[in-house]
């Protein structure tokens, strides 16, 4: 069933007909636009910032699976800025998931989708894997600011 349901939103996003993609791209009703994502930044001490943006749906059950991670991950790691934001009944998130895949050169996003340093990250297997990884990735932009 898991399986089923992201693949339901896969369909979703890749069978949408071009003219809507191409509309959405488009349209930006952020105040921030594809030019102003915050990668990096400095806390009031100058410690380094990571900036993670997750795009997720309540349809999602990878979604659901990776959110108790991805929180827990930002509590236990303060250098990690979360930015969650929910594309089903935000049209406002689901369009800038697409202003911010197209503004680091991707053509395709899924979700839930991770965002950070310039790259994109789509899926979610579990917290060894993924998870570990993830954060493997965030240690080294924080190394290497954006």
């Amino acid at each position: 069933m898991k399986l089923f349901g992201s693949l339901l939103v896969a369909l979703f996003i890749v069978l949408m007909p071009q003219s809507a993609i191409s509309k959405i791209r488009v349209v930006d009703t952020s105040s921030a636009g594809p030019m102003d994502i915050v990668w990096t930044s400095k806390d009031r001490h100058g410690r380094v910032i990571v900036h993670l943006y997750m795009y997720w749906g309540k349809t999602c059950p990878h979604c659901h699976e990776a959110m108790p991670f991805i929180k827990k991950m930002a509590r236990e790691n303060p250098w990690i800025k979360v930015h969650m934001r929910e594309i089903n009944d935000s049209r406002r998130n689901l369009i800038a998931m697409y202003n911010m895949a197209e503004a680091i050169g991707e053509t395709h996003v899924a979700i839930p989708a991770f965002f950070y340093c310039g790259y994109l990250y789509t899926g979610w297997a579990d917290a060894e894997t993924t998870g570990a990884w993830l954060v493997d990735e965030l240690k080294q932009c924080r190394g290497n600011p954006v």
